[in-house]
C-alpha cells in the first residue's frame, strides 16, 4: 500500500513537471509566433506589392527601370528581415518553420536580384531563372504557411495572442 501511494505521488508530481514543461515551451511558442509575426507579415507584403507590381507592369507597361528599381526595393525589404528572424529562439516543434522562413527569404532575395538583373541586362536567361525562383518562392510560402498553422494548432495558440 505504502509503495502505490509512493507511485502515485510520484507520478502525479511527474505529469505536474510535464505540464510545466508543456507550459514553457508553450510560452515559448507564443514568444517566437510573436516575434516571427511581424517578419511573416513582412514578407507577404514584399510578395503582394510585387505581385501588384507586376500585375500593373502586365496591363499598363513598365521599363526596365522601374522593374530594376521595385526588385531592388522588395531584395532590401526582405534582407531586413534576416537579423530579427535570427534572433529568435523557435522551440523545436517551430524549427522547421524558422528554416522554412529563412530559406523564404534566401529564395526571395534570389528572386529579386535576378530580375533587377533581367531588368538590366534584359538576358532573357536571367529572366526565366527570376521566374523559377519566384514559383520556388511561392511554394516556399505555402510551405511555410502550413507548418505556421501546423504550430498554431500544436500548441493551441489562438490568433489573439500573437497579434499585435
Amino acid at each position: 500500500m505504502l509503495i502505490l501511494v509512493a507511485t502515485l505521488m510520484l507520478t502525479s508530481g511527474l505529469e505536474a513537471g510535464c505540464g510545466k514543461e508543456s507550459s514553457d515551451e508553450r510560452h515559448e511558442a507564443v514568444v517566437f509566433y510573436q516575434g516571427v509575426y511581424p517578419i511573416s507579415k513582412g514578407i507577404s507584403e514584399v510578395a503582394d506589392d510585387w505581385a501588384a507590381f507586376y500585375q500593373h507592369g502586365a496591363t499598363y507597361g513598365a521599363n526596365s527601370q522601374q522593374v530594376s528599381d521595385m526588385a531592388q526595393e522588395c531584395t532590401s525589404r526582405l534582407q531586413g528581415f534576416y537579423d530579427d528572424l535570427s534572433k529568435l529562439y523557435a522551440p523545436t516543434p517551430l524549427r522547421q518553420l524558422k528554416d522554412d522562413l529563412a530559406d523564404l527569404l534566401t529564395s526571395g532575395i534570389e528572386a529579386y536580384t535576378l530580375e533587377q538583373q533581367c531588368a538590366v541586362t534584359g538576358d532573357i536567361s536571367l529572366c526565366n531563372q527570376a521566374n523559377s525562383k519566384l514559383l520556388d518562392l511561392n511554394r516556399l510560402i505555402n510551405r511555410a504557411a502550413d507548418e505556421w498553422d501546423d504550430g498554431l494548432a500544436h500548441y493551441g495558440i489562438k490568433s489573439s495572442e500573437i497579434l499585435p
